[in-house]
């Protein structure tokens, strides 16, 4: 089904589809709850997971008292209550937050000040080079495709993007890249990542001139999820491996000029834990963002409630409440 036309949908393909299902609010507006519940349902993922997915949104984007959200831009009015603010309310399409620069279809914020909406020319450009890494006839969205997609994103972008930023955080994207070969094949066609299954899921069309357009994501006909769930190890084994076929340096683009940044977080230098784990270093992000929330009480007393338990299990050092 097509979103409604004031529907909120925002740079993920996950979330879009699954709001234009129905197994998020059809107007882009969800809860905790939701989520978490429509990423297991759907996508066969573990509630470890789920939680981790959803918290690293709702620290960025949502309200830890409402524990809304919106999956598109800014609502404020919407997901919060007037003079009772407590969270940020940039929803998951507010740039430098959940959403990053070097997406795999989106224009980086500064190129034209939209990074959520799907650019065609760039989903072309990952079928090119997903034909480049198994055949022309049937492109492969394997890793192998995604690895040197994400590289060559990187790389276009240090030159085109004079503001490119590339924090240690853009790891997420790597998770989310993953995606594409771990989550959204269908069982029933042997779990291949081939051309109907991706465009579908990133709602891209071929039209008539060769270029893609865009109508609403949705789930391919006759698909059927993952049936081994999607555990905290698959992911972060995922973005480590991901990220090491074609590793990049940190960083920023300052009018041009790179500038490296410290492949360590600030928050890792309080030394929560003892690892330098990827799922813990998440913990920490999660925990930092969280303690510059407009109201960090409420915020952390949403993360620590949430995630502890999730992180705990994994070995994590986690935060206690003062």
């Amino acid at each position: 089904m097509r979103s409604a036309p004031l529907a909120r949908r925002g740079p993920c393909p996950g979330l879009n589809t699954l709001a234009n299902h129905g197994f998020l609010s059809r107007d882009g507006i969800t809860t905790y709850t939701e989520m978490i519940a429509a990423l297991q349902n759907v996508y066969n993922v573990e509630f470890p997971v789920a939680v981790a997915l959803t918290m690293l949104g709702f620290v960025f984007d949502g309200d830890p008292v409402s524990e809304i959200i919106s999956i598109g831009g800014s609502e404020p009015l919407v997901t919060g209550q007037a003079g009772e603010f407590t969270g940020d309310y940039g929803g998951v399409s507010e740039h430098g937050t959940f959403e990053l620069d070097v997406s795999l279809t989106r224009n980086d914020y500064y190129l034209n000040g939209d990074s959520h909406s799907f650019n065609g020319i760039l989903f072309g450009m990952m079928v090119e080079t997903a034909q480049s890494t198994s055949s022309a006839e049937n492109p492969l969205f394997d890793f192998n495709a995604l690895a040197l997609y994400r590289s060559q994103q990187y790389d276009r972008a240090r030159v085109e993007n004079p503001w490119l930023y590339f924090p240690q955080l853009a790891l997420h994207n790597y998770g989310a890249a993953t995606f594409l070969y771990n989550t959204f094949p269908s069982s029933a066609k042997n779990y291949t990542p081939d051309l109907e299954t991706i465009s579908s899921f990133f709602g891209a069309v071929q039209l008539p001139n060769g270029s893609w357009g865009h109508v609403g994501e949705r789930t391919p006909p006759n698909w059927q999820n993952r049936v081994t769930p999607l555990n905290l190890t698959d992911v972060s084994t995922g973005i480590s491996d991901l990220y090491a076929a074609y590793p990049k340096p940190y960083g920023a683009n300052v009018n041009g000029v790179w500038i490296p940044l410290n492949s360590t977080s600030s928050s890792a230098t309080r030394k929560r834990q003892s690892t330098s784990d990827l799922l813990c270093g998440a913990y920490d992000e999660i925990i930092g963002v969280a303690e510059a929330a407009p109201q960090p009480f409420a915020m952390l007393q949403f993360v620590t409630e949430k995630a502890n338990p999730v992180f705990a299990a994994v070995g994590c050092q986690v935060y206690s409440m003062p």
